[in-house]
């Protein structure tokens, strides 16, 4: 996925929402557990892009809602050297947080480890 600098269309998050729906956790034969990392990446949006935070926080929060939506999963990959210059009150944090509280019983903040063992159910 190729996104243009500057602010991200709607067709731009569309198609951003649309990959993080289609890159679930994958089971290989062998019993190994692919988890992707999810677009944006902060490296992405605001190296690459040079989005803005509010740009970043709109996309993470289509992301999030459309996981809670279908009951997938969202992997979060964030480089704390960027975050800290980016995002240093953590918004990118609280925003997820308080998207899965409002979710109530339909989502909730897991390790990796619980996104393997439910893969493998």
């Amino acid at each position: 996925m190729k996104l243009q600098s500057g602010s991200p269309s709607a067709a731009d998050i569309d198609a951003i929402v649309a990959v993080q729906q289609k890159t679930q956790p994958f089971v290989y034969p062998s019993g190994l557990v692919e988890v992707s990392g999810y677009p944006p990446t902060d490296v992405h949006a605001f190296r690459t892009s040079r989005w803005k935070l509010d740009d970043f926080l709109t996309v993470i929060e289509k992301n999030v809602q459309s996981a809670i939506k279908h009951r997938a999963m969202y992997k979060l990959a964030l480089h704390p050297s960027i975050m800290y210059v980016e995002d240093p009150q953590f918004k990118t944090v609280n925003l997820i947080c308080d998207l899965v509280n409002a979710a109530g019983g339909r989502a909730a903040i897991v390790d990796l480890g619980a996104f393997a063992r439910r893969t493998k159910l």
